[in-house]
C-alpha cells in the first residue's frame, strides 16, 4: 500500500512538472509574431515574465525528473521484493522435501 502511494506522487509529480512545461511553451508559442519574435507591451513585463517563464521552466524539469526517479526506484523495490519472496518460498519448498524423507524414517 505504501508502495503505491509513493508511486502515485511520483506519477503526480511528472504530471504536474509535464503541465509547467507545456503550459510555459504555449504561452512563449502564442506571444509570437510573425518573424518569430516574442512580442511583449512593455519592457518590464517582458523581464518579469521572462524570469518568472525561467523558473516556471527549472520547476517543471525538476518535477519531471524526480517523477521519474520516484517511479523507477518504486519499480526497483518492487522488483527486488518479489524476488526476495520468491526466494524465501523456493527455500521453504526445498527444506520441506529434505525433512520428509527423515519424518519418513523416523516416524
Amino acid at each position: 500500500m505504501q508502495v503505491f502511494i509513493v508511486t502515485l506522487a511520483g506519477v503526480i509529480l511528472f504530471i504536474i512538472g509535464g503541465v509547467l512545461i507545456y503550459t510555459v511553451k504555449r504561452r512563449r508559442f502564442y506571444r509570437r509574431g510573425v518573424g518569430g519574435l516574442q512580442h511583449f507591451r512593455t519592457y518590464s513585463g517582458s523581464l518579469v515574465t521572462r524570469l518568472l517563464e525561467g523558473i516556471a521552466m527549472i520547476v517543471g524539469i525538476v518535477l519531471l525528473i524526480i517523477g521519474i526517479m520516484i517511479i523507477i526506484g518504486c519499480i526497483h523495490y518492487e522488483m527486488t521484493r518479489s524476488k526476495k519472496v520468491n526466494h524465501k518460498q523456493t527455500q521453504g519448498v526445498s527444506k520441506m522435501h529434505q525433512v520428509e524423507p527423515f519424518l519418513r524414517k523416523n516416524g
